[in-house]
């Protein structure tokens, strides 16, 4: 499905939370938390281990996936809570 909205060549707004999907189909992606915008911009610009991180709370490797050139996200697994 995604596939053929891209080959429309129409502007389209999707809420995705596969981020390897976003990576793939989406031309800019914005990461947004607790109704506040955290990243906006090109997927390779956008989806860091870093933000991964901070927004998400979870340890995650991004490489350039060898076949399509776009972001891979391969997850590690969740940081650790701290307790107070």
């Amino acid at each position: 499905m995604l596939a053929f909205i891209r080959s429309l060549g129409l502007t389209t707004i999707a809420v995705l939370h596969d981020l390897n999907l976003a990576a793939l189909f989406c031309d800019r992606i914005v990461v947004m938390q607790s109704a506040r915008l955290v990243a906006d911009g090109l997927p390779e610009d956008v989806l860091t281990a870093r933000l991964l991180l901070d927004v998400f709370g979870t340890e995650a490797e991004v490489v350039r996936h060898e076949r399509t050139g776009r972001p891979s996200v391969s997850y590690i697994r969740a940081a650790a809570v701290e307790q107070a």
